[in-house]
This record gives structure tokens, C-alpha cells and sequence, in this order.
């Protein structure tokens, strides 16, 4: 990178899961060097904080994840403190708003299996305000497409913080902010990038979004608040591409993780 500004092997190791070398702890290793240095530009730096992250949940390393937190939260700051983040014109790999929310969900995702409630919940009120002041027609197209996913599964786990919390207004104002989206991904400004996308991001948006809208419950009507049960499908989408009966103990293994309000 020092020499001419091309990292192509990290590349390769960042984005294709094919050609990272050895087991997940070695992985581990690795994206803790390259996270740490202060060489690489923030997109991939960035980067590799998110897949280190990622190998510690799968490592179970509870020490490792507390770390990808605090790294996570340090690129959040930068990103969020840049008014530029927000409009960020770069492509997919290398445009802030995208490294913004996917260190946004990987952060979410670390406190989840670390069974950290009370900082899940501080962390999914800071997304929501971060959301607030996204608008995908103001990065590049390609990008707001292909983050569509990951910014519905991060607002998911906001939603689910809200019902635990009790909160049916904050609960209201994260499905409305998910309906937002919904709403900006069926613009003819995508059309083209959806139609040659892999994922079904468009598909994925109604399918959780009308989860969701089913759980709201007027706040002055406590015995309204939806079960448990009810996020289950929900949270599997935040865990897997679709919902698997068979992998719902995992579900709600985490809904019961967050205990009592």
C-alpha cells in the first residue's frame, strides 16, 4: 500500500472469506495486526476491525470481542464526527456510509454474544440517531442498495432493544425509520442496481419490516406489548440471509439473554 497505493491481497482477504488462511483463531491474529495499523487507509483498516470482530464471535473470545468493541467504537466516532460520511459518493467497498453502518451492525452483533444488554441498548439508541440523519439518495447508488440489508438487520436489533425497554414510541420510531428505507429502495433511482444485486434487498425489506409493524403496541396500553415469541423470526434475519424453524433456539436463546426490563 506504502509503495503504490494497491492492497490487493487484503482485498482478498477482507472480502472473500475463500482465501483467508488457516483456522479462525489464526484469522483472528491476523485482522488484529492489520486492524492496528496506522498505514492503511480508514476503509480498510475499518475493515478489518469488522472481520476481526466476526472471528472473535465465532472464536467465542469474550476478551477479543470487548476488544472489537472498543476498536468499532473509535472508527464510529471518526465516521459520525465527518459530516461527509453521510454523502459519500466513493463505491461500495471504500464509501464511508457503508463502513458506518457495517461497523454500526458488527458492534451490535458483538454485544449480542457477549450478553451485554445494558450497552446493546445505549448502542442501538446511538443507531437510531446515526439513521436519522442517513438518506441513500445522497451516496452512491450501488452502495445505498447493497447496504439496504445490513442497515434493516442493525435497525431489527434496535427495535427488539425498544420492546425490551418497554418503549413503544422508540419502538414506532425505529420501524418508521425501516419504512423509510423500505419506501427509498423501490425508487427508480435503484431499479437497475436491484435487478443485478445477488441479495433480494428489496424482498428482505418487506419481509422483516411487515414482521415489525405487527409488534407495535400503543404505549398506553402496557398488556398490548407483544411476547417474546414474536421477534423470534425477526432476530434470525439479523443472525441468517432467511428464516429457519430449525434455527430458531438461537433466536431466542438471545431474546431470553436480555432478561427482565
Amino acid at each position: 500500500w506504502q509503495q503504490d497505493g494497491v492492497a490487493e491481497i487484503l482485498h482478498q482477504l477482507l472480502f472473500r472469506r475463500s482465501s483467508r488462511p488457516g483456522s479462525r483463531i489464526d484469522q483472528l491474529a491476523l485482522f488484529d495486526v492489520l486492524a492496528s495499523s496506522t498505514s492503511l487507509p480508514l476503509h480498510y483498516s475499518g475493515y478489518c476491525r469488522v472481520v476481526r470482530t466476526y472471528r472473535a464471535i465465532d472464536a467465542k473470545d469474550g476478551e477479543a470481542l470487548r476488544r472489537g468493541v472498543e476498536g468499532l467504537e473509535m472508527i464510529l466516532a471518526v465516521l459520525e464526527r465527518d459530516p461527509d460520511s453521510y454523502r459519500c459518493l466513493k463505491p461500495n467497498r471504500e464509501n464511508r456510509a457503508k463502513l458506518l453502518i457495517s461497523a454500526q451492525l458488527t458492534r451490535l452483533r458483538a454485544l449480542m454474544a457477549l450478553k451485554d444488554t445494558s450497552a446493546l441498548e445505549q448502542a442501538s439508541i446511538e443507531l437510531l440517531a446515526s439513521v436519522r440523519r442517513y438518506d441513500p439518495f445522497s451516496i452512491d447508488r450501488t452502495t445505498a442498495t447493497r447496504m439496504t440489508r445490513n442497515i434493516l438487520r442493525s435497525l431489527t436489533v434496535a427495535a427488539v432493544m425498544a420492546w425490551h425497554a418497554d418503549d413503544a414510541v422508540r419502538f414506532d420510531a425505529v420501524v418508521n425509520e425501516m419504512e423509510r428505507l423500505r419506501q427509498a429502495c423501490y425508487s427508480k433511482r435503484f431499479d437497475l442496481i436491484a435487478s443485478k444485486t445477488h441479495e433480494d434487498h428489496r424482498g428482505f425489506a418487506d419481509s422483516v419490516i411487515a414482521m415489525l409493524q405487527g409488534c407495535r403496541w400503543s404505549a398506553e396500553i402496557p398488556a398490548a406489548r407483544p411476547v417474546l415469541e414474536c421477534f423470534v423470526d425477526p432476530v434470525l434475519l439479523v443472525y441468517f440471509p432467511q428464516v429457519r424453524p430449525e434455527r430458531a433456539a438461537k433466536a431466542r436463546q438471545f431474546l431470553e439473554s436480555l432478561g427482565s426490563i
